[in-house]
């Protein structure tokens, strides 16, 4: 297992194509249209092309944004609005500076932020980016044999390295609702 300690993040490099944020990824945001259109008007973007990826349970349709150097950096899922989006180039960098194959020990994250990844995700680790819940970030494992009750042992994890970086829309608050009491009171 490795140790964060007192560790501070890694700011992202300024000359990065797509900075993932807890609100965005590079210039798209939660309100942003899930239209071809649309993610062409990106300067970063030279072209946008109908493809498929993978989620855990099944695939799915998705715009692959490619960079002016030809790199596919980006898959956005979605129909009318965006649901995730998948970073998977090496201009994609994650909020503390993760890029795409670095080592999991590098990324600084720790075992117990991680689940197995299941189905059509088998044999990757799952990884919530403790300081931002919307983001998480995918590792390959090789040698792990995907099993949800025990994730791979230091040796392993010394060989995983980031394969994808995954943002979904961040929830909103509502600070209308009541506060939800843990304790439940009996009655008398």
């Amino acid at each position: 297992m490795v140790d964060k300690g007192d560790l501070e993040a890694t700011p992202p490099p300024k000359n990065s194509g797509f900075v993932i944020g807890s609100n965005h990824v590079g210039d798209i945001t939660a309100q942003t249209p899930y239209q071809l259109e649309q993610f062409s008007k990106i300067p970063s973007v030279s072209k946008v092309e109908k493809t498929r990826t993978t989620l855990p349970l099944h695939s799915v349709n998705a715009l692959s944004l490619i960079d002016r150097e030809g790199q596919q950096e980006l898959l956005v899922i979605g129909k009318t609005q965006i649901n995730s989006i998948q970073g998977i180039g090496p201009k994609v960098v994650g909020p503390n500076g993760e890029k795409i194959g670095d080592s999991f020990q590098s990324t600084k994250m720790q075992v117990n932020q991680c689940k197995a990844g299941l189905n059509l995700w088998f044999r990757l680790l799952i990884c919530k980016v403790k300081t931002n819940e919307n983001i998480k970030l995918v590792f390959t494992a090789p040698g792990y044999d995907g099993n949800p009750d025990f994730l791979p042992n230091k040796n392993v994890l010394k060989k995983s390295t980031l394969k994808k970086i995954v943002w979904s829309p961040p929830v909103p608050k509502d600070d209308n609702q009541p506060l939800q009491h843990k304790d439940k009171v009996k009655n008398s």
